[in-house]
């Protein structure tokens, strides 16, 4: 840790000390916004999973179904076009992560295939109901990870300023003032006993 010699080197460590309280101050506050956002985010990704499982095991009932009556025709008929999805960002803290804006699951076209079974429609229904939830789950989890990121990070950069930085910054704070206080003794001596001498030389040559 390089220091200027002196007085300077005093102020220029109570400066380093002041910054990084002031950053540590930061971070705490930072890391309690996220560690809210981080707990909040997770019971919705619990809560989408949950949602996506459900969701998914009925489909599969339903597609099981549609197989069954319907064979290959029966699967067919359960296609949809293509969902449609919009994607946005939110902030907490400075951290950006993805949520899920809008989704759209298109109806089965009038043009289509008639229904290979009475299975192929309540399946189709039941796939599309399963791909939003799987995509609101994986939204919500990708969420999680980008916040929960930044939570280590932001506790990683926090325990390092006040288990490593502060107290080493605190201790040559210390030993620089110690010496600094040493050296005004010393001046102050040498000026008491310069005084007392040039007193004493005075009186002498009287």
């Amino acid at each position: 840790m390089r220091v200027p010699p002196g007085r300077a080197g005093r102020l220029d460590l109570e400066r380093r000390l002041r910054s990084a309280r002031r950053s540590a101050d930061v971070l705490d506050r930072k890391l309690r916004i996220l560690r809210v956002e981080q707990d909040s985010l997770e019971r919705a990704a619990r809560e989408a999973e949950d949602c996506w499982r459900k969701r998914y095991a009925d489909a599969d009932t339903w597609l099981l179904r549609a197989a069954l009556l319907g064979h290959r025709r029966g699967l067919l008929a359960a296609e949809r076009p293509e969902a449609e999805l919009v994607l946005g960002r939110a902030m907490a803290a400075g951290v950006g992560y993805l949520v899920l804006e809008r989704m759209t699951v298109p109806d089965r076209p009038l043009s289509a295939a008639p229904p290979a079974s009475a299975a192929s429609d309540p399946a189709a229904a039941a796939g599309a109901v399963a791909l939003e939830a799987a995509v609101r789950y994986a939204v919500a989890d990708a969420a999680l990870r980008s916040v929960a990121a930044e939570v280590s990070i932001t506790r990683r950069r926090l325990r390092a300023i006040e288990d490593r930085w502060l107290p080493a910054l605190t201790e040559r704070y210390r030993v620089v003032v110690a010496e600094l206080d040493e050296q005004e003794r010393a001046e102050g001596a040498r000026l008491r006993w310069a005084t007392r001498r040039g007193s004493a030389d005075q009186h002498g040559d009287e």
